[in-house]
Formats: structure tokens, sequence, C-alpha cells
């Protein structure tokens, strides 16, 4: 007499790590912990020649406020439309999604530009003063990282062209958009600390 098997329903798909968003939130954290270091040398110096006579930026470099604050509302600029981004692949709407994509980089290029004149504007000389030497560091240092976060859009927007993000898998858009979004709070800090208060 042959038993009779009960059939099971089939197994539910397992969600995907995150491993990407969990990879991007400790490269956030070597990033912050990074740019903390160097602000926090950058003021210190400063406090250190506040009182001395020649002052902390040479008379010959021009730290003007305009193209900083140009670069830091483009960023801001950014950040809804990387959002945008993460909303459109979250909802499959692909064409919009490449727009965001598309729209991210362009404007982060345009920081990228805007940040190259300016240094050409203000007349650093990197190795004629502490205050130039740090100056460059740090804003060359923000650049790098904007190129990091540039990247990472454009190669998470061909993987999504490809086809390998949906509504079911938005971890490496939603991840890209986080890399971003401390590229731009970083800008705020630097235009803030350095531009402003110089």
């Amino acid at each position: 007499m042959a038993i009779a098997t009960s059939s099971r329903p089939p197994s539910a798909i397992l969600p995907r790590a995150r491993t990407v968003q969990v990879g991007t939130a400790f490269a956030v954290g070597a990033t912050l912990m990074y740019f903390g270091a160097l602000i926090g040398i950058y003021l210190d110096q400063r406090q250190a020649f506040a009182g001395t006579a020649g002052g902390w930026i040479p008379d010959e470099v021009d730290v003007q406020l305009t193209a900083p604050s140009i670069i830091l509302w483009t960023f801001f600029l950014t950040v809804p439309i990387a959002q945008w981004a993460v909303y459109s692949i979250g909802r499959d709407d692909r064409k919009h999604a490449y727009l965001a994509f598309g729209l991210t980089i362009l404007l982060g290029l345009m920081t990228i530009n805007q940040a190259a004149f300016n240094f050409d504007a203000m007349g650093l000389v990197a190795d004629r003063s502490r205050a130039e030497t740090l100056i460059f560091l740090v804003a060359g240092s923000h650049i790098a990282i904007t190129i990091i976060g540039l990247l990472f859009f454009l190669f998470t927007g061909f993987r999504a062209l490809a086809g390998q993000f949906s509504h079911r898998y938005t971890d490496a858009v939603a991840a890209a958009a986080m890399y971003w979004y401390v590229v731009v709070f970083l800008y705020f800090v630097i235009w803030l600390l350095i531009y402003v208060t110089k």
C-alpha cells in the first residue's frame, strides 16, 4: 500500500543580503573619521596662528565665498535627485531612474569643474604657507571623494541598465545615494569652516 506524501508549498525566496549597504556604511565611517581628523588639524593650526602678525591666510590668497557657495547649492540640488533614483528603481520606473543617475553625475561633474576654477581664482600655492597646504589637502580630498561618489553612481547606473536592479533589489542604488549624502554633508562643513569663517 502506497503512503500518500503531502505536497508542501515552495520555500519563500530569501531576501538578498545587504552587503553593499553594509560595506558602504563602513566606507562612510572611514571617510567621516578621515575628514574629522583633517578638519581638526586645520582648526587647530588656524587657532595656533590666530594671534600672529602675518595672520592665518596669506594676503596673496583671495578666499572668496561666491564660487564655494555655488558649489554648495549645486550639491544641495543633487540630494533630491539622488533620492529620486532610489525611488524610481524601487518602483521599476527605469526611465526616471536613468534620468536621475545622469543628472546626479552631471551636477557632480559641475561641482568638480567649479572647484578647479575656485582653486585657480584663489591663487593657492601648496607649499607657501601652512594654511594653503591644509586648504589644498581638505578641498582636494573632498574632490577625491566626489569622484568616488560619481564613479559609484556611474557603475550603479550601468548595472541598472543591465537590468540588475528592480523593486526587489534597490540595495546598491540606496548605498550610492547614502555615500553621496555624506559627500554633500562634508562639503557643507568645509564651506562653513574654511570659506565662511576662514
